[in-house]
């Protein structure tokens, strides 16, 4: 099987962005769907990379093939006909991750900056310390990563929350140019699907985005919005990459 054989479906945004819900839901309603949050590696550090290396196209079109060889294997070995990636770490990525998977939707979820701030501000990362707190890790996007002098010059005296704030803007900047420039994307808020009382109605509109039929019943999805999906912790990180079976 080959990656030309299934569609495939992407979730994104800055993080913090209800991926891990994601992926359980369409794993529960969708049985047809092999749904994932976050599988290692997340790219992040590819994207990074594209920029802080130089990176071409080709050569990161190159490196998403092969840090993403397993998934057609699995999709064979599961017996599934549709594979999603709830990521909020893909961001940098997308328009590569769109040639290696062309049968292709990215839902884009954009959440409030000042509750990102406040949620990214609390996660813990794997190595136990805080989304861009000290020791600035290699892991972190940086204003020279982007050639950005005139901020990177005013990047020293960057609170925390500064540094986070700069990322999420980053983050939907890049994201919105690819909305607004042919790739297949439909744009939600993250407050329309979580918050707002027409949030089933929100629902709806990505399963269909998704080219997928709405047979769900209400209540039961109703029920499920309502659970905690990600449990009340500081613990992060991304899942092992899948074991495939000869």
């Amino acid at each position: 099987m080959s990656n030309k054989q299934f569609s495939s479906l992407f979730i994104v945004g800055s993080g913090q962005i209800g991926s891990k819900f994601f992926s359980a839901l369409f794993s529960k309603f969708f049985p047809g769907i092999l749904a994932l949050h976050e599988p290692a590696p997340n790219l992040l550090q590819l994207g990074i990379n594209k920029y802080r290396q130089g990176l071409t196209t080709q050569q990161v079109i190159d490196a998403v093939a092969q840090q993403r060889q397993w998934v057609a294997g699995l999709m064979r070995q599961e017996g599934k006909s549709i594979y999603l990636e709830s990521n909020g770490m893909l961001w940098l990525t997308v328009p590569e991750l769109t040639k290696v998977f062309p049968n292709n939707r990215v839902l884009y979820i954009v959440r409030n900056p000042i509750d990102f701030v406040v949620s990214a501000g609390n996660r813990v990362m794997p190595d136990g310390t805080y989304f861009y707190a000290p020791p600035n890790r290699d892991f972190y996007l940086t204003p020279a990563d982007l050639r950005d002098t005139e901020i990177q010059e005013l990047w020293p005296g960057f609170s925390r929350h500064d540094k986070i704030a700069w990322y999420w803007l980053k983050c939907n900047e890049y994201l919105f140019e690819e909305y607004t420039t042919g790739t297949e994307m439909m744009m939600v808020r993250f407050e329309d699907l979580f918050y707002a009382a027409t949030k089933t109605e929100m629902l709806k509109a990505v399963v269909a985005f998704f080219g997928l039929d709405y047979q769900l019943n209400d209540a039961e999805v109703q029920a499920f919005f309502n659970t905690r999906v990600n449990e009340t912790t500081k613990q992060s990180g991304q899942a092992e990459p899948p074991v495939i079976n000869p």
